[in-house]
């Protein structure tokens, strides 16, 4: 289990529900305030990491590429080098395709 051995621990399980997809289930009750997902800094694909990335050094030499567009490309760029990416198991475990409310249709 990749976010176990990189340090995520959990109260949650990724789950199918009939009729509504993917999303997450307790394991168990929990109580008021208690934390149910932690995760340690360096396997967040953010801002503050960017600079840091293996790819880091391609945007820097990019003008005019905004922070949000540095994300996005990472993310592209990571699942592209997918068998090389420390982020390997995560991103072989996201979906192909993802439908949201911005995918309208006339």
């Amino acid at each position: 289990d990749w976010c176990g051995v990189e340090g995520v621990s959990t109260t949650l399980r990724v789950c199918e529900f009939e009729g509504t997809g993917r999303g997450t289930a307790a394991l168990r009750d929990l109580a008021a305030g208690e934390v149910i997902v932690s995760t340690p800094r360096a396997l967040f694909i953010n801002t503050e990491n960017l600079a840091e990335s293996r790819f880091g050094h391609v945007f820097a030499k990019v003008a005019g590429l905004d922070e949000t567009t540095c994300l996005i490309l990472l993310a592209v760029m990571e699942r592209a080098a997918c068998a090389t990416s420390k982020w390997k198991d995560y991103l072989e475990s996201c979906p192909a395709w993802f439908g949201n409310g911005l995918q309208l249709t006339a």
